[in-house]
């Protein structure tokens, strides 16, 4: 008799003193939802009117403002509407903090093989208050690749 294990995986991140962090992943849910309406979208207008005001003052030194400030994930957590219910919202948290987020669809029809599905990952971010910008510092190290993972 052969007996199957299943692997069992531990998901760390690191912050700037090199403490270790459990990071448990959840589904989306309301919690995820009201971090998402709170917190994102507070932090991606904060960069939108730093990158305003960068443009006004240093027309020619501004930089565009990232893709992912405009981006409104609240609005994918929990949706009934049939084009974003398929999607998989995945949340990484690391204690009660959310430190970023996956959104995947599952049973795509691949492009290179007929008959195949595959998985889509859509969208795999840290959440803003852990991307090195100009505004705030990275406070843990390896989520983009915890994520993937």
């Amino acid at each position: 008799m052969t007996l199957l294990v299943q692997p069992t995986y531990t998901f760390a991140v690191v912050d700037s003193k090199k403490q270790s962090f459990r990071v448990e992943f959840e589904r989306a849910d309301h919690r995820a939802k009201e971090g998402f309406q709170s917190v994102w979208k507070r932090m991606s207008g904060a960069i939108e009117e730093f990158h305003k005001a960068e443009l006004k003052f240093d027309p020619n030194g501004a930089r565009p403002m990232p893709l992912w400030g405009r981006w409104s994930p609240w609005d994918w957590c929990l949706s009934s509407k049939p084009e974003v219910a398929q999607r998989e919202m995945w949340i990484a948290w690391c204690g009660t903090r959310m430190i970023g987020f996956l959104s995947l669809w599952s049973n795509v029809p691949s492009q290179s093989v007929v008959g195949m599905s595959t998985l889509y990952i859509e969208h795999l971010a840290a959440f803003p208050g852990d991307i090195d910008t100009a505004l705030w510092n990275r406070q843990y190290k390896g989520v983009g690749g915890v994520l993937l993972a």
